[in-house]
C-alpha cells in the first residue's frame, strides 16, 4: 500500500528497522515483524557457525531451519499488539556461553509444530513485502507515493 511505501521510506531515511503487521488465521492474530540490522544478522550466522561447532546442527535441513527459526525470534516483535520477548535482549541475556538468540529460539521451539508453521509462513511474507518494498524503492512507483 502507500502507506506502507512511506513507512518503508520514513525507516530507510532514518536508519531503523521496518516494520509491518501479518495477518493469521483470516486476521484473528497480527503477527508484527522488524527488519533485522545489519549486526543481527550477523549474530545469526555466528550462533549457526557455533551451533555447526558444537554438532547441534548437521545437515542443511537444520540449517535452514534453525537460520529461519533465528531470524524469526529476532524479527517478531508483537503478537496483537503484546510485546513479543522484549525482555530478552543482547545486553541482558548473552553470555560467554550462549547467544540472547538462543534464548528466543527456545520460546518458540516450545510451541506446538503447527503454531510455528503458522508464524514461520507470516515472517515468509513479511520478507516478500520487504523485499518488493526494496525493488519498489528504485522504481518511480515508489516516489510517487512518497511525494
Amino acid at each position: 500500500t502507500d502507506a506502507e511505501k512511506i513507512d518503508f521510506y520514513k525507516a530507510f531515511l532514518a536508519d531503523k528497522p521496518f516494520e509491518a503487521e501479518i495477518p493469521l488465521f483470516n486476521g484473528t492474530v497480527k503477527a508484527k515483524f522488524r527488519t533485522l540490522t545489519v549486526q543481527e544478522a550477523a549474530e545469526v550466522f555466528e550462533v549457526l557457525r557455533k551451533d555447526q561447532a558444537n554438532g547441534e546442527v548437521t545437515t542443511d535441513a537444520s540449517y535452514m531451519l534453525m537460520l529461519t527459526n533465528y531470524r524469526l525470534a529476532n524479527s517478531l516483535i508483537a503478537v496483537n499488539d503484546t510485546p513479543f520477548l522484549q525482555d530478552i535482549t543482547r545486553e541482558k541475556n548473552s553470555t560467554k556461553e550462549e547467544s540472547y538468540l538462543k534464548v528466543k529460539v527456545r520460546s518458540i521451539m516450545a510451541w506446538p509444530i503447527f503454531k510455528l508453521s503458522a508464524y514461520a509462513e507470516a515472517f515468509k511474507q513479511f520478507e516478500e513485502k520487504v523485499q518488493t518494498l526494496t525493488n519498489e524503492i528504485q522504481t518511480e512507483n515508489f516516489w510517487a507515493a512518497v511525494k
